[in-house]
C-alpha cells in the first residue's frame, strides 16, 4: 500500500526475507550504484542466508525531495529494475485508511502476557507442545499457547488455542535445560526440535538477536528507524545492555538482557519511561518505572497516535540528513 510522504519502489518481494532494516542513502547498492542521501533504503535479510547477508528490498523517495517523475527518472537512469512503484499517499487518505493500517500493522501471533497469570488447567491439548495421550490431561506437558474462544462449559477449558506466549517459550527452554531440577528434561526428539524452532523464531535465550519482532514489512518500513533510534537513546541514557521491546507515541518499554536461567518460569524485569521528540532529538520524560509485563500498545493506539508515530519516524530520518 502507499506510504505517507514517500514514493515507494519495490525491488524484490518482501516474502523472500525474514527481517528488515532501514538506512539513509549515500551508499551503494548492487556494489556500484550510489543512492542519493535523501533516499531511504529498505534492506532485507534473505531467508536461510548467513546473518551478514543483506540486500536492497525497496527504495523510498521523500516527497519533499522527489517528485514521482524525478524518482522514476533516477531509477531509469541507473537501470534499476523494480517490481512496483507507488506514489506517496496523501495525509488525508492516510487518516481515512488508518483503521486498516492499524489492523495490518498490529496483526499479532504472539503474546507477552505474564505466563504466571495464565490458568494452565483451562488450556486444551492444542496449547501444549507435548501431548502423549490427547484423552488423558495429566500427560500433557510444556504448555506454550494461551487459550482463546471462551470457556467451553462441557470441558471447563478454552475452546481453542490462542497466541503463542513468549514467556512460556522461555520457561520451556529453561526446563529443557534443567533450570528447575538441575538435569535436562527428557522429551522426544521431535518435541525438543519444535521447542528449539520456536526459540529460534522468536529470538529467545541463546538464539536472541533482537527482541523487537518485525511482524510485517509495513512495520519495518515505517517504524524500524524510530525503534532503532529509541533503543540507541535508551542505551545511551540508561545502559548499553538494554533492549527496546515495545513503544507507543508517548512511552517506551525496555528490558535488561539476562541469562536464560535467571528468568526461568518468571518475567523479564521490564521498565517504562515516557519520551518525546524535540527538533529531531529523543528526550525522555520522567524516571523509568518497573512494570510487571509489557503493555500491548496495539489495543490502545488511536488514529492520531498512529499518525504521530509516522511523523516521529519521518522527523528522525530528516534529522539524519
Amino acid at each position: 500500500m502507499p506510504y505517507p510522504n514517500e514514493h515507494s519502489a519495490r525491488l524484490q518481494s518482501p516474502t523472500k526475507f525474514d527481517k528488515f532494516r532501514r538506512t539513509s542513502g549515500n551508499r551503494k547498492i548492487y556494489f556500484k550504484i550510489l543512492v542519493p542521501k535523501s533516499v531511504g533504503i529498505i534492506w532485507g535479510h534473505p531467508k536461510g542466508m548467513p546473518p551478514r547477508i543483506w540486500v536492497p528490498q525497496s527504495l523510498r523517495f521523500p516527497t519533499k525531495n522527489w517528485t514521482v517523475a524525478a524518482a522514476k527518472k533516477w531509477l531509469s537512469d541507473n537501470k534499476i529494475k523494480y517490481q512496483k512503484f507507488e506514489p506517496a499517499s496523501k495525509q488525508e487518505k492516510t487518516k481515512m485508511n488508518v483503521k486498516r493500517l492499524l489492523n495490518r500493522l498490529f496483526e499479532q501471533e504472539v503474546s507477552t502476557r505474564s505466563w504466571a497469570s495464565i490458568n494452565k488447567s483451562k488450556l486444551p491439548a492444542s496449547c501444549f507442545l507435548w501431548v502423549p495421550d490427547p484423552k488423558k490431561k495429566t500427560t500433557w506437558k510444556l504448555p506454550y499457547r494461551e487459550g482463546a474462544g471462551g470457556i467451553d462449559p462441557k470441558t471447563g477449558m478454552y475452546r481453542k488455542a490462542g497466541p503463542i506466549n513468549i514467556n512460556a517459550i522461555r520457561a520451556i527452554m529453561a526446563s529443557l535445560g534443567g533450570a528447575h531440577t538441575g538435569k535436562p528434561m527428557r522429551v522426544p526428539a521431535s518435541v525438543r526440535a519444535k521447542a528449539i524452532a520456536l526459540a529460534k523464531k522468536y529470538k529467545i535465550g541463546k538464539y536472541k538477536e533482537n527482541m523487537f519482532q518485525v511482524k510485517t514489512l509495513l512495520v519495518a518500513e515505517v517504524f524500524v528507524s524510530l525503534r532503532d533510534a529509541l533503543e540507541k537513546a535508551v542505551r545511551t541514557q540508561f545502559g548499553a545492555d538494554y533492549y527496546v521491546i515495545d513503544f507507543s507515541n508517548k512511552e517506551v518499554i525496555f528490558y535488561k538482557s539476562s541469562r536464560e536461567g535467571e528468568i526461568a518460569g518468571g518475567e523479564v524485569p521490564y521498565k517504562k519511561v515516557g519520551y518525546k521528540i524535540v527538533r529531531g532529538e529523543i528526550e525522555f520524560v520522567g524516571t523509568p518505572m518497573d512494570v510487571r509485563r509489557v503493555v500491548r500498545y496495539e489495543n490502545r493506539l488511536s488514529s492520531s497516535d498512529l499518525i504521530e508515530l509516522i511523523e516521529y519516524s519521518a522527523e528522525l530520518r530528516n534529522k539524519e540528513k
